[in-house]
């Protein structure tokens, strides 16, 4: 059976599960009408508001500009599986991360979907390295993270 309660803020579990950052799937809807999805990272800045990493001139930066419609899927452990769907605008400016340029995208005002299934669990989504390049990609992602926590401007 599948729960399908639907919130404003984070509940406790989610909220410190983001707090700390996390791969997520950020979906859109392109000009098309036609979904289009992203890996990236999330974190929790409150109770209602997530954010994401956007790659620059990348389809999702271009269906954002266009109409703010996304959801992030959270996969994480203990059957944490949870959708959030909103408006989301970009905040930043391009920052350059390792050989990525991204920009930070703020979600608010969001509907947030418990998809969990009682007594089934799921693999939480992870980025896996390639061995040379992980302890670098891991520090790129807690930076990345820190910058998404500080208090930004919107971007224009």
């Amino acid at each position: 059976m599948i729960c399908l309660n639907i919130l404003a803020d984070f509940p406790e579990k989610l909220y410190n599960y983001l707090g700390s950052g996390t791969p997520g799937l950020v979906i859109t809807i392109g000009e098309d009408e036609l979904p289009n999805t992203a890996y990236t990272w999330v974190v929790a800045s409150d109770r209602k508001t997530a954010r994401f990493a956007v790659d620059q001139q990348s389809n999702t930066q271009i269906n954002l500009e266009g109409n703010g419609r996304c959801a992030i899927q959270i996969i994480g452990p203990e059957n944490l599986l949870y959708l959030l769907k909103g408006q989301a605008h970009f905040i930043s400016d391009p920052i350059e991360m390792a050989s990525l340029s991204l920009l930070i995208a703020e979600m608010s005002e969001m509907q947030i979907k418990d998809q969990s299934w009682k007594g089934v669990s799921v693999t939480p989504l992870a980025y896996q390295w390639p061995a040379g390049q992980s302890k670098r990609m891991e520090k790129m992602e807690d930076a990345l993270f820190d910058q998404m926590r500080i208090e930004l401007q919107p971007h224009q």
